[in-house]
């Protein structure tokens, strides 16, 4: 793995997956939100992040790094 694709690597955190395989991302140095599937990338903000994550999701994953408003806005539509 070259130093450029581990960087990448580390950047990416998977925030939750939907229920047909699209990844809820956050990439950390740019602190921006994307939904991620097997043949596109869509940009989306925090809140169509959370929404994507609550409606569709299989798995959603807290307590994650860079996560802490995306954590605080799932727990709070939930009602936990």
């Amino acid at each position: 793995m070259q130093p450029s694709e581990r960087d990448a690597a580390q950047d990416r955190m998977v925030h939750a997956v939907t229920y047909d395989g699209v990844e809820v991302v956050r990439y950390d140095r740019a602190g921006k939100w994307y939904l991620e599937g097997r043949f596109a990338r869509v940009p989306t903000t925090l809140n169509g992040a959370v929404q994507t994550a609550i409606k569709n999701s299989g798995d959603i994953r807290l307590g994650l790094p860079g996560g802490g408003r995306f954590d605080a806005l799932v727990r709070r539509l939930r009602g936990f």
